[in-house]
């Protein structure tokens, strides 16, 4: 019976030594204002890429381009048809996307908790790497028209909206999928986990929003 007794008593003492080392931890753990977290956010940001655009992820993706002219001797007299060339080049690419983190204010960073809040600048394409090794061109000449002419001069021409229109496409893709920005917040996460748990934050609970893409047609 005392036996028992006192391995209940001993119980209660732990229990009890229990509850007043997790209240004592409570209140020695460093207090985290929403102030350092903000420049923790920005610092690591800043720090990870210093020309402040961070890049978060890339796709791949193959584009064609068509530029055409058409061409008739003596418009409005003769009118006649000379043809109508065509060039048609198509290439695999790569871009890169990401965000500006210079744009970031203190009111996108917010703290709540061990909850933090990050609200992100719109997603942007940084750059356009077109695999030219692997382009593939075609070019048809109208029938009274001559290849060093036309069919140069269109084939240059489609060369040079080739990479626009890489860049259009990627910036299209940015705002229509929802891949790009669940892969960001996983790459911003796997950033800020650590520095914030650097600040005191045991298991801190980022909460990612990015900003929508809106994309306006090539003028």
């Amino acid at each position: 019976m005392r036996t028992t007794r006192a391995i209940m008593y001993a119980i209660v003492a732990v229990s009890v030594l229990a509850g007043i080392v997790v209240i004592v931890l409570a209140v020695l753990r460093p207090s985290v204002t929403e102030s350092e977290v903000r420049t923790v956010v920005v610092d690591t940001f800043l720090r990870e890429q210093p020309e402040s655009f961070l890049i978060t992820g890339t796709i791949t993706f193959t584009t064609s381009v068509i530029s055409e002219s058409s061409k008739r001797l003596l418009p409005g007299v003769l009118n006649l048809d000379l043809g109508t060339t065509v060039a048609t080049v198509r290439a695999p690419g790569r871009a890169a996307y990401g965000f500006d983190a210079s744009v970031l204010s203190g009111e996108d960073i917010r703290l709540s908790g061990d909850t933090v809040f990050v609200r992100l600048p719109a997603l942007e394409v940084f750059a356009v790497e077109p695999d030219l090794e692997q382009l593939e061109e075609q070019v048809d000449v109208g029938w009274a028209r001559m290849y060093r002419s036309s069919g140069q001069a269109q084939s240059l021409a489609a060369l040079r909206q080739l990479q626009p229109a890489m860049r259009q496409r990627a910036r299209e893709f940015l705002a229509t999928s929802d891949y790009p920005h669940e892969n960001t917040r996983r790459a911003v996460e796997r950033m800020l986990g650590p520095a914030l748990r650097a600040t005191g934050i045991v298991d801190p609970v980022i909460v990612i929003d990015v900003r929508p893409t809106i994309v306006t047609p090539l003028g």
